[in-house]
């Protein structure tokens, strides 16, 4: 594995640290490949992922801009493609995604966050997408900022270039909560903890649903859900779900009534 890239399997979730904290945990090619093998390669008992940036200072700063002035029209797409089939992988991956943001969050560090299911961040986090400054168009899972903040906003942080504080970003609707930065860890714990737990059948098919919903029509969304919720019900974990369910809700009700 890419010395740039850290991994911990613990508390039933894949932690993925980025770990060039003396480049703010800036992105080459190779750090996109070998993150991408590692949510692929997801154990049977892992159950959530989990992105950090290594140190205080950083989440991730984007790709790394040094190797950009020997870039051509060519060798650019071989550059970029790699963080695309990157967030492709985190964006699809059957089992929920979290970016825990300890720092600056910039370029394809937001394309990173966006890319996963929540986000959390350290009340120092800034957030920016300044590659216009640099010359180069903001691309790929930025994208799915219009959902999350509006077109009006997105637009504003691409065109501008601006940074932004994590208090914005949470109240512009891109953060799932915001703690300081001691509290940052402990934080991303207990949040993972609420995300294990649920079949790996159920998720698989939630998080299916919210590729369909995101990519199409209501119509045809909703088409798609009607096949992925029956489908569920081919796989014998559901049923022992529905089952333990059942039984704790009904004992639930005895001890109220008593």
């Amino acid at each position: 594995m890419q010395a740039n890239v850290r991994v911990e399997d613990a508390d039933r979730a894949r932690w993925i640290t980025i770990a060039r904290g003396n480049k703010a945990n800036a992105l080459m090619p190779d750090d996109c490949r070998a993150i991408q093998e590692l949510v692929e390669s997801v154990p049977r008992d892992v159950e959530a992922v989990v992105f950090r940036g290594e140190g205080d200072r950083s989440f991730c700063a984007g790709m790394d801009v040094v190797a950009f002035l020997d870039l051509d029209a060519g060798t650019a797409r071989g550059y970029i493609e790699p963080l695309k089939d990157m967030l492709n992988a985190v964006r699809t991956l059957p089992l929920p995604t979290v970016s825990v943001i300890n720092g600056a969050c910039i370029g394809a560090g937001i394309e990173l966050a966006a890319a996963c299911d929540l986000r959390i961040a350290a009340s120092h986090a800034r957030f920016g997408l300044p590659e216009i400054k640099v010359g180069i168009p903001t691309a790929l899972d930025a994208a799915l900022l219009q959902q999350y903040i509006g077109l009006g906003r997105t637009k504003q942080m691409i065109l501008t270039g601006e940074f932004h504080t994590a208090e914005e970003m949470q109240r512009w609707g891109l953060l799932t909560d915001v703690v300081p930065g001691a509290e940052l860890d402990a934080a991303a714990r207990k949040l993972v903890a609420k995300l294990v737990g649920n079949t790996r059948a159920v998720v698989a098919a939630q998080k299916r649903m919210f590729e369909v919903w995101q990519n199409y029509g209501i119509k045809t969304a909703n088409d798609v859900s009607v096949d992925v919720w029956a489908a569920v019900f081919t796989d014998p974990e559901t049923l022992a779900s529905i089952a333990r369910y059942k039984a704790s809700h009904l004992s639930k009700k005895k001890t109220t009534t008593v």
